[in-house]
């Protein structure tokens, strides 16, 4: 078995201040069949299996499964990662600013709308589709407020600027 180990913590969270339970994750790429003796092994050690990921080749002419990019983010130029895609991202950051002004989706649809920014299929914005950009705006909103610029933003809040 070839290996390519990833390994990774999870926590579940905190109850009473105390840590519930902690895990940790392996990955290892396989280039031959697992077997029982490889599982009772790691059993032993302690670990259970608790997934596998089935990959194949794909011929030329077959249909390549769509990745579904997140908004603010676009396929780079070499077709190998992603990169920020300038205008989502502007538009990203102008929602997470009214949201933090605890603005109404209608009011943040509404001045996209007014400031010339589209949705990805290039529609005009909706309440809907504000709200269904919260879980990308959660994510993006973590890396976001700790950076210089989420720093000088929120003195413009503040009235400081």
């Amino acid at each position: 078995m070839a290996l390519a180990v990833r390994t990774g913590r999870r926590s579940n969270g905190f109850h009473r201040g105390k840590t519930v339970a902690q895990y940790e994750h392996v990955h290892e790429r396989i280039s031959e069949a697992l077997t029982s003796e490889q599982i009772a092994s790691r059993k032993a050690d302690g670990w259970n299996l608790v997934g596998v990921i089935w990959e194949r080749e794909t011929g030329p002419g077959e249909p390549v499964p769509e990745i579904d990019v997140p908004f603010g983010l676009k396929v780079a130029e070499d077709c190998r990662h992603l990169t920020e895609d300038q205008a989502e991202k502007e538009a990203l950051l102008l929602m997470l600013e009214m949201i933090v002004q605890d603005r109404r989706v209608t009011d943040v649809a509404l001045e996209l709308n007014r400031r010339g920014y589209k949705t990805r299929d290039g529609k005009t914005w909706t309440p809907t589709a504000v709200f269904d950009l919260m879980p990308r705006l959660i994510e993006e909103g973590a890396r976001e407020f700790s950076s210089e610029e989420w720093a000088l933003r929120r003195k413009v809040f503040a009235g400081g600027a």
